[in-house]
């Protein structure tokens, strides 16, 4: 695997080389957008900075600030999420996310990337909570596409994710791709996700400072997401297919003795006292009726007003 080839770590380098010495004092103002705004502004529209354009649009501005508050965010966890194809493909059936917004406050991290190429050639999803809201931005070379919903406070509302969405006007294309994300998103909120996570050790992009605690490492964390579920689906999946053919086509789903996969879901749930409440989302594995295999473990379900707050 060539990690140069995840795109937050191509982003960063992109960003270091055009920004120059510039990067830190950019950094240092993110935290406040306006701020942030302001200087990439000024920067952008001065020929004395390496990145001054001829040109330079709204919409320029827009996409530099939000790389630059992806990239920022993203390297305080450096976490990268794959999933395998088929669970990714199995989670991706549910048409609806009928789950309470609270599901947020599940988040494995903070910050991450989902490696996965969405439609319109989209690298992936960047994902990043900030209190009652949730950005997903989906990036490719110089283009970004982001959308921030945000949520109520209360959670006594009972809203669910898809009630939210159904908030924003937005193109149809970029209703699948944020559906596509937040199955995803959901399914890493839930209890015991299939995850496995490996560990490269990167290079330090600047000296340690003299005040850096001691053996702090520059660690990418990637977790592949359903490996056992996966191939569990695509040994049901060759078996169905086998037992198909070997009936003359007659055999297969519909009859009640035949083997058939039940579809995968949630169910989620609050425990707790007022105040004190939690939510717990559980993925309830698809399993074979009349089948000899074991439980899948890993994959989806999901529930769906029009906020225009759409940006690509």
């Amino acid at each position: 695997m060539d990690i140069n080839e995840i795109y937050p770590i191509r982003l960063d380098k992109k960003l270091r080389q055009q920004a120059g010495d510039l990067y830190d004092e950019i950094k240092a103002v993110s935290y406040d957008e306006e701020l942030l705004r302001a200087r990439l502004k000024h920067i952008l529209t001065s020929p004395e900075y390496n990145l001054y354009y001829d040109t330079v649009t709204e919409k320029q501005i827009d996409n530099t600030m939000l790389n630059y508050q992806n990239v920022f965010a993203w390297n305080k966890t450096k976490q990268v999420y794959r999933f395998d194809d088929k669970l990714w493909d199995t989670i991706q059936s549910v048409e609806k996310v009928e789950i309470h917004y609270a599901v947020f406050k599940l988040l494995p991290f903070p910050t991450f990337w989902i490696d996965h190429e969405f439609e319109r050639g989209f690298a992936g999803c960047m994902v990043n909570s900030l209190d009652s809201e949730i950005w997903l931005s989906f990036l490719k070379d110089d283009v970004t596409s982001y959308l921030k919903i945000r949520f109520p406070t209360d959670e006594n509302d009972g809203e669910t994710v898809e009630e939210l969405l159904q908030e924003y006007d937005v193109p149809d294309w970029f209703l699948r791709n944020l559906r596509a994300a937040l199955n995803a998103v959901i399914y890493l909120c839930t209890v015991e996700p299939d995850v496995s996570t490996t560990k490269i050790e990167l290079p330090r992009t600047t000296a340690p400072k003299k005040t850096a605690k001691k053996g702090k490492k520059n660690t990418l964390k990637i977790g592949n997401v359903g490996a056992k579920a996966g191939r569990i689906i695509r040994e049901y999946e060759e078996r169905e297919r086998r037992t198909s053919t070997g009936a003359g086509g007659a055999g297969g789903k519909g009859t009640a003795k035949s083997p058939h996969l039940r579809r995968a879901h949630y169910h989620s749930f609050w425990t707790g006292t007022a105040g004190a409440k939690q939510l717990i989302v559980k993925f309830l594995s698809p399993i074979f009726i009349h089948g000899e295999s074991e439980d899948i473990k890993p994959t989806v379900r999901q529930r769906e007003k029009k906020r225009k707050n759409h940006k690509s």
